[in-house]
């Protein structure tokens, strides 16, 4: 929150990968209205679950990566059952923080993937 009051963050919007259920998107897009804020999560369980309602969040079911496509996810048994895979395949979108800010800059990125990297 300081580095967001104090002006310390650069122009541009804000990416928060591995969002959870949002609140951390949600803290972001009330620090400034002016920036888009792409809340990003590969479980559509807990994109569907994100409750903010700020005009500024994007939120999206993701994974990020370098190159766009298809993985499977790996992880402990309690994230791998919330994921609930819409195909039941376990495969996951995959895309790139420079397909999710297009042509938009990059300001601040919050990134927890927990051991995803």
């Amino acid at each position: 929150h300081g580095l967001f009051n104090e002006g310390l963050i650069p122009a541009g919007d804000v990416l928060d990968v591995g969002a959870n259920d949002g609140s951390t998107s949600c803290m972001l897009a009330c620090f400034d209205s002016a920036r888009t804020v792409h809340a990003v999560d590969p479980s559509p369980l807990l994109v569907q679950r994100m409750n903010c309602r700020h005009p500024n969040m994007r939120k999206a079911n993701f994974a990020v990566a370098d190159r766009r496509g298809l993985t499977q996810m790996r992880g402990d048994a309690t994230y791998l059952g919330r994921l609930r895979m819409i195909d039941g395949s376990g495969n996951v979108n995959v895309t790139t923080i420079d397909d999710i800010f297009g042509t938009s800059k990059a300001g601040f990125l919050h990134i927890d993937v927990e051991g995803h990297e």
